[in-house]
């Protein structure tokens, strides 16, 4: 009962800690996804952020998985309001306006795969690293 109790004194302590560190490393690779900011506008001194991020290959996975092959018609009541001009015609034209069809899917599969796999030894190696400090 004790070690128990022990247990979920630094349960809660590490849930605070981490609740309270994860925006830090998670806003910034939601903001270089694509979805907020795209590859065009991202700043050259932060474009090394864009490729760590996880969440920038799977909105490519899904910007390139529903818009593929499709084709849109404006309204008339939207052709007046853009003065006559169709943004979109096709799905090609909205995965270019966010830069999205340069790999295709399965290579953005891969990429995912590998940066899972990366993660997880890069983890394993700093658990590792701080319990032997910790000896």
């Amino acid at each position: 009962q004790e070690s128990r109790g022990l247990g979920d004194v630094y349960k809660r302590q590490y849930q605070r800690r981490v609740r309270d560190i994860f925006p830090i490393f998670f806003i910034p690779l939601m903001i270089f996804s694509g979805f907020y900011l795209n590859s065009k506008n991202t700043p050259k001194y932060f474009i090394w952020i864009e490729y760590l991020s996880f969440l920038k290959y799977g909105f490519r996975i899904l910007m390139n998985n529903e818009f593929a092959d499709t084709t849109y018609y404006c309204t008339q009541k939207e052709l007046i309001a853009s003065n006559g001009v169709c943004a979109f015609t096709d799905g090609d034209d909205i995965r270019r306006f966010y830069y999205m069809n340069k790999l295709p899917i399965v290579a953005d599969i891969f990429i995912l795969v590998g940066m899972l796999i990366a993660y997880h030894i890069l983890s394993f190696l700093l658990l590792r690293a701080r319990a032997r400090k910790r000896k």
